[in-house]
């Protein structure tokens, strides 16, 4: 009986353990990408946040910017009003740019 008594206690520590194990595994998923376009509102003086309709998306040292024939941009080329294409992958609370396309104005 009390081997029965262990068995099942030992069963219970090892379906928890995969439970979390589980759990844990399931948050280390690689990021998925999201889009999102639009013209530039503003930008930080830092050139940290780049606004886009009324979103903030942080821009790092490894964010791409580049033009639509995919020519490197430095971050300076950024400006309010520009008509930009963010490719982003969220993190913690940030929306974090992996690749900003600078594009023509639409009807230019």
């Amino acid at each position: 009986m009390q081997s029965k008594k262990v068995l099942w206690m030992e069963s219970v520590v090892l379906m928890v353990t995969f439970l979390m194990l589980g759990t844990g595994l399931s948050q280390t998923k690689m990021r998925e990408m999201i889009s999102f376009s639009g013209k530039v509102r503003n930008i930080a003086w830092d050139f940290e946040y780049v606004t886009l309709n009324d979103l903030d998306f942080r821009v790092t040292p490894n964010t791409k910017i580049v033009d639509v024939k995919g020519n490197t941009l430095k971050v300076t080329d950024l400006k309010p009003g520009l008509y930009v294409v963010i490719e982003v992958f969220h993190e913690h609370k940030d929306f974090v740019a992996k690749r900003i396309t600078i594009k023509p104005l639409k009807g230019v």
